[in-house]
């Protein structure tokens, strides 16, 4: 399973290379490039598992992504398995304005990533639905944030996945939670951030791209966005039917 995650990322020879900040860096930006952050098998009826061999499954064998717990929670198994040490914490989303609701707790998961060489340790995470985040470990109670405004507070407790269970659960039925009021398929590139984004039910599907003004978002039929859905991100599921936005990285 090992060689085949790596392969999945594009990384191959990663278990023979030194493992040091600059090589978590590059299997982070790997992951987060090759694997989306993706919430479609909610709209299919599906339950979002954290079970690892199922998350193990659906991120290397269906080629598939996922959202925080499957992403942070597959590279945490891929990170061990290089002989890192990882402490899963959990986080709340915290509002995007004043006003919003925020998450719940134990909404979000991160990783506490220890490297095998010196000794140092980082805030890892490629799950929260942008950029990528590696930066030094967080105090309790500390506020995490993207530089596009988007942030969470962490929890240093130490958790195992299925203590995220019931939040998974949540997640994959409540209509009180964001992953069931929209479809997003998203990847963080070198040169920006592709996603695919939509709310309203409807035929068609388009493109969006966060933090970009809407002028540089154009609308395309369901047709082009599963065909851009498995050219750009991989995926070979239908998507949802749902009025979107996209826009390419960059």
């Amino acid at each position: 399973m090992l060689a085949a995650y790596l392969e999945r990322i594009g990384l191959p020879d990663a278990a023979s290379r030194p493992f040091d900040e600059a090589g978590l860096r590059a299997l982070a930006a790997a992951h987060a490039a090759r694997i989306p952050f993706e919430n479609t098998r909610a709209h299919r009826g599906e339950r979002i598992s954290v079970l690892i061999d199922d998350i193990l499954d659906r991120i290397v064998a269906r080629a598939e992504g996922g959202v925080c717990y499957a992403l942070n929670g597959g590279l945490a198994w891929l990170l061990e398995a290089l002989g890192a040490g990882v402490e899963l914490n959990a986080a709340q989303v915290l509002p995007a304005s004043p006003g919003e609701p925020g998450g719940l707790p134990m909404s979000h998961l991160a990783l506490i990533v220890t490297l095998p060489g010196d000794g140092r340790a980082f805030l890892v995470d490629v799950g929260f639905g942008g950029e990528t985040i590696i930066r030094g470990v967080p105090e309790d109670g500390e506020r995490v944030a993207t530089d596009r405004g988007s942030a969470y507070r962490i929890d240093r407790r130490s958790r195992q996945l299925e203590d995220f269970e019931g939040l998974a659960w949540w997640h994959s039925t409540s209509p009180g939670s964001r992953f069931m009021r929209s479809v997003i398929v998203s990847s963080t590139r070198a040169d920006g951030i592709a996603t695919l984004f939509g709310r309203d039910d409807g035929e068609t599907i388009g493109w969006y791209y966060r933090g970009v003004a809407d002028a540089e978002a154009r609308t395309v039929d369901a047709a082009e966005a599963q065909e851009l859905a498995s050219e750009v991100f991989g995926l070979r599921q239908p998507l949802p039917a749902r009025i979107m936005r996209y826009a390419p990285a960059g």
